[in-house]
């Protein structure tokens, strides 16, 4: 495969059979977004932080009013996570989708991933994942995923391990569609 620029201007890593393929794709024909709440603009609505994280909305996300910050609330280095719930695509079906985020931080290191669950969601069938070095600054991450069994779900999650206690990381612009 070689590496492009998607029709969304990000470069994409491929997930084929649950492992990370690690080279750039071009994304197929962008759908409409799947993510309910998206730019946060309904509260926390659709997003779940972890266990010792709290997840709230606060002003100033990346194109939008608003955005969800993920913070750590133990008294130790915790993984910070924010995933969609439930997930964005009850049922896939066959074929690839896209996916990005924008986030912004302090300096550390979070993982963006796409997973593909079971119908009963006790298995994870398959995942697509991206590592983004936070700098202070909005970023984007996208990734692409291809359906192993069609009928399952596809949630986003973003996580990032080990970190200190006080904010991890704020999310803004969820974007989730069929790319086929």
């Amino acid at each position: 495969m070689a590496g492009r620029k998607s029709a969304r201007g990000a470069t994409m890593i491929a997930a084929v059979g649950g492992l990370l393929l690690g080279q750039s794709v071009t994304a197929l024909a962008a759908g409409a977004n799947l993510v309910t709440n998206p730019k946060f603009l309904q509260g926390t609505t659709g997003w779940n932080a972890g266990a010792g994280n709290r997840l709230v909305v606060v002003s100033g996300g990346h194109d939008s009013v608003d955005a969800g910050e993920v913070s750590n609330l133990a008294k130790k280095a915790h993984t910070c996570l924010l995933s969609d719930d439930p997930d964005t695509v009850p049922s896939a079906s066959a074929g690839t989708y896209v996916s990005d985020i924008w986030l912004e931080g302090p300096p550390g290191s979070v993982i963006f991933s796409m997973k593909e669950h079971n119908p009963g969601h006790t298995v994870v069938v398959g995942e697509a994942k991206q590592r983004l070095s936070l700098t202070g600054t909005w970023q984007k991450v996208s990734l692409s995923y291809t359906v192993i069994t069609p009928g399952d779900s596809l949630g986003i999650t973003v996580s990032e391990g080990g970190a200190e206690p006080g904010e991890c990381f704020l999310a803004d612009d969820a974007y989730v569609a069929s790319g086929s």
